[in-house]
């Protein structure tokens, strides 16, 4: 069968599965003006083989010679090099070029000089290419790719690394850390059996100290495999932290102050256990120390009585530690209910305990026990007020 253009049908190669056969045609670049050409032909019958459709490269190089192994093609077109068509949907005619290597850089034009021909068969993925005016070419196709904003990490960093998967290369493609990881370290891909796209490997837990590591990550696809390396510099890198062990956040790992050490809250003795703390006796530490508050407001530790903002209790004592005596904190002799005057209710009080020998709360001349002399003390205020 013919096909619309031909010039002169030159070469061509089956496809592993020999359902289809790519074709070349040398003379029709440059005799119909086209850019170069690939035939796709459906021989599945071979008493009735028929044309598919083509593929057109974006530039106009004569074509040569072609060779398929897995689900790329790769074709020697003198002045355009090597160029490398991903075939994995050539049933459908739909066949796009995912690499190439120009030997001839100066012009794609149809002309005879390049690349003739290509061997991608060996099992170390070189790929030979011969050149007319310039000899033998070994190229090594590489469909994964690495890069990383950072190399240089300290020992108690990650590296992060982007690794590329390229269009061409058929998957699932199962990827690894294959050679370069150090002992204890830790190779983390953000996903596998993956297709072409960016995917992240983490590398983490590097032994201390200084290191260079290069890194080999190979990918596994469904009829190749490719690898690419990158070299990781591990330093001993400071550590910054608190390092003082009293602190309330040390840091075990820190090796560098970095003056963020907290000492705790200041602590405050409460001796009477008034909920109110010395001044001058005090602790800082991170945590409460029996007897100790966080206020350090009063005046007095040794009554419970006395506190910022304690009710008076008529004894001459600053209560409240306003440093003042209020009306409340005045002592009066013998006014039992506080009303500011001396009158028949404190006799009646003084008396109640009258006879009394212990634990008197009345008591006015401070013998302990409430007898006539306390009476006539009474007698000697009696009906006058507290502040005259």
């Amino acid at each position: 069968n013919g096909y619309p253009g031909s010039a002169y049908t030159h070469q061509g190669w089956i496809t592993d599965d020999h359902q289809y056969f790519l074709l070349n045609d040398e003379l029709d670049e440059s005799n119909n003006g086209t850019n170069t050409r690939t035939f796709i032909w459906n021989i599945m019958d071979l008493n009735s083989p028929f044309l598919l459709g083509y593929y057109e490269s974006s530039v106009g190089a004569i074509d040569h010679n072609l060779y398929n192994s897995g689900n790329l093609c790769y074709q020697s077109n003198y002045r355009a090099g090597l160029r490398i068509l991903d075939i994995q949907d050539v049933a459908n005619a739909n066949l796009s070029e995912v690499a190439f290597f120009d030997l001839y850089p100066s012009s794609n034009s149809a002309n005879f000089n390049g690349s003739w021909s290509n061997y991608p068969y060996f099992e170390s993925g070189v790929v030979a290419v011969s050149h007319i005016e310039n000899g033998l070419f070994l190229l090594r196709p590489q469909f994964i790719h690495l890069s990383s904003l950072d190399t240089d990490v300290c020992d108690n960093e990650s590296a992060v690394v982007d690794v590329t998967i390229e269009d061409g290369f058929l998957g699932p493609v199962n990827l690894s850390v294959t050679a370069g990881l150090p002992g204890g370290a830790t190779a983390t891909f953000s996903a596998n059996d993956v297709v072409p796209g960016t995917y992240t490997l983490t590398l983490s837990n590097w032994p201390a100290g200084v290191g260079a590591y290069d890194i080999l990550v190979e990918g596994t696809g469904v009829h190749n495999s490719y690898s690419a390396t990158i070299t990781i510099n591990v330093s001993a890198c400071a550590v910054l932290g608190c390092i003082d062990v009293t602190a309330c956040n040390f840091d075990p790992a820190a090796t560098q102050d970095d003056g963020s050490c907290d000492l705790g809250p200041m602590w405050y003795a409460d001796s009477d256990s008034d909920g109110f703390g010395d001044l001058v006796q005090s602790l800082q530490q991170c945590t409460q120390p029996l007897d100790y508050v966080s206020d350090s407001t009063d005046c007095d530790d040794t009554r419970d009585d006395v506190y910022p903002g304690a009710p008076g209790t008529y004894e001459d004592v600053d209560n409240n530690c306003n440093q003042t005596l209020d009306p409340d904190e005045v002592y009066c002799l013998g006014d039992y209910d506080h009303d500011g005057f001396r009158t028949t209710s404190d006799l009646l009080t003084l008396l109640s305990e009258f006879g009394c020998l212990s634990g008197c709360t009345t008591d006015l001349n401070e013998d302990g026990i409430i007898n006539a002399a306390d009476v006539l003390t009474l007698l000697s205020v009696y009906g006058t007020f507290c502040n005259p």
